[in-house]
């Protein structure tokens, strides 16, 4: 039994990575910057580049504290430290805490841990040429400006090469729309579809190639010393699971349920943390969503990284 949980939370933390990693994508291409006025996509992604080196341009690090929450939040609470290089980019350190963040690294590289700021300007560099701007709509009643993507994928593959990974060349970003609000200055939802091997995260475990909607929202708008931050980010990623692979999880669950009175403290709590995302996961829908209780700028490294 002990080796079946084992394999389980393998696959539960490859399907994690595989997620987490493209949408971190989607989370650096606009995070902390404001969005401006435009008639054209191209126009709009170069003054999205502009309008972000100025207001980053007295900061050295910046540290995010938040707490995490759905079906694939395998920990508690996560912090971030950003420092700047000498060339200007961004890195950063990442901390997990609670749940299964024992059995994580920390430091994990992704796209979300290399420089968010670069992103924003290799955004327009990529595509300010192909993007569209679709029109404008409304996003919890707010007055947005939607740009058109087809394909996001160039992107992701520089990022990994930017950090000295192996980009997965079965992964694919294709039909993003960002909304920007251009009143307040931010990106209020992106949406995407992605295609990646999701099978290997799955109940059965067979390597397959599936296409899945993912929806980013972007809320709570905080300034912090003159960076707006999304306090509120929350990822829900439909499609991925089949009804029978549901009717696996729920199989699988029940064996774990059985089998929880004889684990030592500590393993049933992990066990537990973990039984409480895959019910998220019957459903059919993955999320996750991250909630910053804490930001500071320039104020150096938090205790213990």
């Amino acid at each position: 039994m002990h080796h079946v949980l084992d394999v389980m939370i393998q696959r539960l933390l490859h399907a994690r990575r595989t997620t987490a990693g493209l949408l971190a994508v989607l989370v650096c291409t606009l995070l902390l910057i404001p969005a401006v006025q435009a008639q054209s996509a191209g126009d709009l992604l170069r003054d999205l580049s502009d309008a972000h080196a100025e207001r980053v341009s007295g900061v050295d690090n910046i540290t995010i504290i938040s707490t995490v929450d759905g079906s694939m939040a395998m920990f508690d609470q996560m912090t971030t430290y950003y420092t700047r290089a000498e060339d200007g980019t961004f890195a950063a350190r990442t901390r997990m805490e609670g749940g299964m963040a024992d059995m994580m690294q920390d430091d994990v590289p992704s796209p979300m841990q290399n420089d968010p700021f670069l992103i924003n300007t290799m955004l327009a560099d990529y595509f300010a040429d192909s993007a569209a701007h679709e029109g404008s709509d409304t996003v919890d009643g707010h007055a947005v400006e939607i740009v058109y993507v087809e394909d996001m994928t160039p992107l992701a593959r520089a990022l990994a090469e930017e950090q000295g990974e192996t980009f997965d060349e079965s992964t694919e970003v294709t039909d993003v729309r960002f909304y920007i609000d251009t009143a307040a200055q931010v990106v209020r939802k992106i949406e995407s579809k992605m295609t990646s091997d999701f099978g290997q995260g799955m109940p059965g475990g067979q390597s397959e190639i599936r296409t899945a909607d993912m929806t980013f929202s972007l809320t709570d708008f905080q300034d912090v010393d003159g960076i707006r931050y999304p306090f509120t980010m929350r990822m829900e990623l439909s499609g991925v699971m089949s009804d029978e692979e549901i009717a696996q999880m729920r199989q699988q669950m029940e064996q774990m349920r059985a089998q929880l009175d004889q684990m030592p403290p500590a393993q049933r709590e992990q066990i537990e943390d973990m039984m409480g995302g895959m019910e998220g996961m019957l459903s059919g829908t993955i999320t996750f969503e991250s909630t910053a209780t804490e930001m500071r700028v320039n104020e150096g490294p938090p205790e213990g990284m």
